[in-house]
């Protein structure tokens, strides 16, 4: 009977600690993505799996309910930028893995008075042609000069 309690005890904390993602939002001073040993952690930064939000603690770490999210990803605070990844991309959102914890990297910066937003709205693009033409003028777009870019568009079935 010990036995079988002590596997059940097992199997329910296995399955707690399982169904959590957690992990460090931290200042990464040399850029590198990894949490290194002289790096700090960042309190009061939102952490979300886009149905519960949570705050770092004071050491910078989070915990969340993993539910059937897949993604989990944090809001910047305008006095830190985001850290790139190899091919250039912010590192603001992970892929939740099993028993992998998900750390986000941020860089301390200066607080930006000005967001550069470029927004494309609905190019109205109907044959191959027309899409060559837009995919020019989109190649032309230098994107590091913007804070954020979306193209808003709308198909047939679609409505506003």
């Amino acid at each position: 009977m010990k036995n079988v309690l002590i596997i059940l005890v097992f199997f329910i904390s296995y399955n707690l600690v399982a169904q959590n993602i957690s992990g460090f939002v931290f200042a990464d001073i040399n850029a590198n993505g990894n949490l290194d040993k002289r790096e700090a952690g960042i309190a009061n930064i939102s952490v979300s799996n886009g149905e519960q939000v949570v705050k770092t603690d004071a050491k910078g770490y989070y915990s969340l309910p993993t539910n059937d999210a897949n993604f989990v990803f944090i809001a910047k605070p305008s006095e830190y930028a985001f850290v790139l990844d190899s091919d250039g991309n912010r590192i603001f959102y992970g892929k939740v893995q099993t028993n992998v914890q998900l750390n986000f990297p941020l860089l301390p910066s200066q607080k930006k008075e000005n967001l550069h937003l470029l927004v494309i709205g609905d190019p109205q693009v109907y044959d191959t042609l027309q899409i060559s033409y837009f995919e020019r003028e989109l190649n032309s777009i230098n994107p590091a000069t913007y804070d954020l870019a979306t193209v808003l568009y709308r198909t047939r079935q679609s409505r506003y």
